[in-house]
């Protein structure tokens, strides 16, 4: 049968069909909730244009859906579903040809378990970057110990430029890997700075977020959101932890989370939460080192030529 695909919004009457299907396998694969309430408010996010992708269409059934949504600008996530396993090449092939996902960063969600989803994406010339979110308890965290030579400040916007520097110089040696836009360089890292201190992002945690100096030197940041995740109403979700390279191993970065810590849970958050990439070595030791545990793995697709190769 002839395979058409056709715009999201123009084709959002047929969705039920396909959100039913999304929810039956959901629920196949043991899940206890329906997932049918956070895909009607997905059908709100399509009608106000939040949202865009295309629909599948076989003699005029839906059989594959494909959504972007990009609430950061540059990064976000592409939701995809087949109700054939033969449909997924196409759909991604379809996607790609729509430009959704020029230029932008997006974690893969998929119902079904398994990687013929990611495949498809590689073929067409796609990077993958396998990463995991990682939690840990904030019930009466307790305050770290002073170490000789830091200070810790709140971020302000008077910060922005030195918080951006930091930042940038921390993240300069993983931009082969990582590709994300906001940290390719000192102006777009500042740019995203001046946003998370407008709430862009979502609410930033103010008193989490941290601008240490050592000796007198600027030399790290932690920047906090304050966010509803897991059924939790108050979740410090950690965006940024940076340390430039010449102040690494002073065990700095782990006084300044811990300090971050501290204040989240005097703000009431019960739980802290980030993603690292699993390459990212260095990292996953300093969270697993501070009590972090790995909850979920996910996957992040890049488009070609959005990492930089030079």
């Amino acid at each position: 049968m002839l395979l058409e695909f056709r715009p999201l919004i123009a084709n959002i009457d047929h969705l039920e069909t396909l959100f039913d299907e999304m929810d039956r396998q959901w629920l196949a694969h043991g899940q206890t909730a329906s997932l049918k309430p956070e895909l009607e408010k997905k059908r709100e996010m399509i009608l106000k244009r939040e949202i865009d992708g295309i629909i599948g269409f076989e003699e005029d059934s839906p059989v594959a859906l494909a959504w972007v949504d990009l609430p950061n600008g540059c990064y976000g996530n592409a939701v995809v579903h087949c109700t054939r396993p033969e449909l997924e090449p196409p759909l991604i092939q379809a996607l790609h040809e729509t430009g959704l996902l020029t230029g932008n960063v997006v974690e893969l969600v998929q119902i079904v378990k398994g990687f013929s989803y990611r495949d498809a994406f590689i073929a067409l010339g796609y990077k993958e970057k396998e990463r995991q979110r990682m939690t840990i308890e904030l019930k009466d965290y307790p305050e770290p110990e002073p170490l000789e030579g830091v200070v810790c400040d709140v971020i302000t916007e008077e910060s922005v430029p030195n918080i951006a520097q930091i930042s940038h110089m921390a993240h300069d040696t993983r931009k082969h890997i990582e590709g994300y836009r906001d940290f390719s360089s000192i102006a777009s890292r500042s740019n995203m700075a001046s946003k998370m201190r407008a709430g862009d992002y979502g609410a930033p945690l103010q008193s989490a977020c941290l601008h240490l100096t050592y000796n007198g030197t600027p030399a790290a940041i932690v920047d906090v959101l304050d966010i509803e995740f897991w059924g939790e109403s108050h979740v410090a979700w950690i965006m940024d932890v940076a340390v430039i390279p010449e102040y690494q191993g002073f065990g700095l970065a782990q006084y300044m989370i811990k300090k971050s810590l501290h204040e989240a849970s005097k703000a009431g958050s019960t739980i802290s939460a980030l993603a690292v990439t699993l390459s990212n070595k260095p990292a996953v030791r300093l969270y697993e080192s501070l009590g972090y545990e790995c909850v979920e793995y996910f996957v992040e697709i890049i488009p070609p030529g959005v990492i930089e190769t030079d």
